[in-house]
């Protein structure tokens, strides 16, 4: 992942091959359809040239995975003479892939409920993964503080109330001696959560000052942001557009300007793409920022 190798605070460095392991699993999941549906051409394209080669022509059921519009178009024309001459190259593996899976989807609702729940678990597993790194980076950066971030953290009164059941619990059964992992100590106690924006915002001004606000303002053209408001909207409105939603700056975005209250949200590849870079670079900008501070480059 282009620019984890910066990182080299050596405390930082679970972190981010936590967050590298789990976004790269977050593509594999996203490259699934595509990867599984091109071996599958693959087979097929094998098939049709150990066809070619015994009887010197491509099977007709072949051309049922390119839509009749492609099949009359030139330019499908002019590749598959190119392609046939070659013993059916890559390019034509390609437009089959791309075009078998959309084809899958909009035929089938089976398979487009299938499309929409693997697009749906990026979006959601994208956001789950930036929430963890923003709070093991913090417990992990405040834990090794470095003395204007102790100051800070000393002046800081803005903390969340403990959770209820803190009250009883003893002070042995704690995890976390706030004397030596301040940090982990205020996230085991409920005092500083990370899973909404606004209060990472505020924990991290906290500790690091209101520099730090140039990473979490309006990171990746606001697709990071508009991550925040789709999975916000799956997890509590069902994927639909709600006035949150429409508020949000995720209402600024080409894809979901036109997003009516009550619609359901469209997501296809592209868009969810995106989003799924957009936490990818906001951490990795995050943790680049955190290192640098840490070894007193910020």
């Amino acid at each position: 992942m282009n620019g984890l190798d910066s990182i080299k605070t050596p405390c930082l460095l679970p972190c981010r091959d936590a967050f590298a392991l789990s976004m790269n699993r977050v593509l594999l999941i996203s490259e699934t359809p595509s990867a599984s549906m091109y071996a599958l051409m693959t087979v097929m394209h094998h098939l049709a040239q150990s066809h070619l080669k015994k009887t010197g022509a491509i099977p007709s059921a072949f051309d049922d995975f390119i839509s009749g519009a492609e099949m009359d178009s030139e330019e499908y024309r002019a590749q598959r003479r190119q392609d046939r001459q070659s013993g059916c190259g890559d390019s034509m593996k390609l437009l089959y892939t791309d075009t078998m899976i959309d084809g899958l989807a909009s035929e089938s609702p089976l398979h487009g409920s299938y499309l929409d729940a693997l697009l749906t678990s990026v979006v959601l597993e994208s956001w789950l993964y930036f929430e963890a790194l923003a709070s093991d980076l913090w417990c992990c950066s405040v834990d090794n503080a470095t003395p204007a971030m102790c100051h800070r953290l000393n002046l800081f009164q803005n903390w969340l109330p403990p959770e209820p059941w803190i009250k009883k619990k003893g002070h042995n059964e704690f995890h976390f001696d706030p004397k030596k992992n301040f940090g982990s100590s205020k996230v085991e106690t409920g005092q500083a959560k990370f899973t909404k924006t606004h209060n990472i915002s505020t924990f991290y001004k906290a500790a690091f000052g209101e520099s730090v606000e140039s990473v979490l303002e309006d990171p990746c053209d606001g697709y990071f942001y508009g991550l925040v408001a789709v999975r916000n909207s799956i997890i509590h409105k069902a994927g639909r557009v709600d006035h949150d939603f429409k508020r949000s700056r995720a209402a600024g975005l080409e894809e979901f300007k036109n997003a009516q209250i009550g619609q359901r949200i469209e997501l296809d590849g592209k868009v969810v793409a995106k989003l799924r870079n957009a936490a990818v670079e906001t951490g990795v900008k995050l943790l680049q920022y955190v290192d640098g501070a840490l070894s007193g480059q910020n």
